[in-house]
């Protein structure tokens, strides 16, 4: 679903950064598209001749293969993007608590932003989690059952947000 470098850049290990969820998961977040086309182009509405090159099957199984091999907060991230399509403030803001294992469903009820604030704060930015901007937003969403299966091993405690693994 996205371009061959960025593939590469999810199997070096050592590409990961404590920045990685804030600003690499909003990158792979917009670039996963279903295609149904035959070119095996995304046409992305609205953006003229603009196309995104889609992982073909064999790559999407190497991409799930490669992220269910030893979970980390920031490969449950991107495996509850692709299994969930879960918006970027959506999986930032998402708790242990937001999951119910025992009904397989994820409840989507806030999102995160991070703000810049006036200049010369201390702090330059602050994040806010708020409701979502639409009710359409807040929803259940049902956990497939491979996803399930990750989340029952590597749970945390409620109060921990999936991403970071902490509170």
């Amino acid at each position: 679903l996205f371009h061959r470098h960025w593939m590469g850049l999810l199997l070096a290990e050592d590409y990961f950064s404590v920045f990685y969820p804030d600003h690499h998961v909003t990158h792979l977040c917009d670039v996963l598209v279903v295609c149904d086309d035959d070119d095996g182009f995304a046409h992305l509405p609205g953006h003229g001749q603009k196309q995104l090159r889609v992982f073909s099957r064999y790559e999407q199984e190497l991409l799930n293969r490669y992220l269910l091999n030893n979970v980390t907060p920031t490969k449950l991230g991107v495996l509850l993007c692709l299994y969930t399509g879960l918006r970027n403030g959506e999986l930032c803001a998402l708790k242990w608590s937001d999951l119910d294992l025992g009904e397989k469903k994820l409840h989507v009820n806030k999102t995160m932003q991070r703000i810049q604030m006036p200049k010369g704060s201390v702090p330059k930015t602050a994040i806010l989690v708020t409701p979502p901007k639409s009710e359409c937003s807040v929803r259940e969403i049902p956990i497939p059952e491979e996803l399930f299966q990750v989340l029952r091993w590597y749970k945390k405690p409620s109060n921990y947000y999936v991403l970071t693994a902490h509170d």
